[in-house]
């Protein structure tokens, strides 16, 4: 004779909560992280007007813009490269962010200067 289940032992399914490590993960999974041919479009072409306007930035701005983001230098690999301290190598980097924001919005910069 088979022993009953006690209705005191039956226990709901455990649903993981939100913040869930597991759950993020299978979100992640089920995503679609294609892009639609129109972003796809979109991104490509903002990449180019990116590209555009380093391009016309003063040779000190393209330089750091480069190691920055395309190289992937730290801002101490950036300041040794190019024999400076690290808070110059980070105020010349967001000086030449400022700059390219300005090329790529048309606008003057927060100050007022140009």
């Amino acid at each position: 004779m088979s022993a009953k289940r006690s209705v005191d032992k039956e226990r709901p399914l455990a649903v993981p909560a939100a913040d869930d490590h597991s759950t993020i993960q299978l979100a992640a999974q089920l995503c679609d992280r294609q892009l639609t041919p129109a972003a796809a479009a979109t991104q490509a072409e903002l990449a180019l007007a990116v590209e555009a306007a380093i391009a016309k930035l003063p040779d000190q701005d393209c330089e750091i813009i480069i190691m920055r983001h395309y190289e992937q230098l730290t801002n101490q690999e950036i300041a040794q490269a190019l024999g400076l301290t690290e808070p110059a190598a980070s105020m010349r980097y967001l000086r030449a962010v400022r700059r390219l924001k300005e090329l790529m919005t048309g606008g003057a910069g927060s100050d007022g200067s140009q």
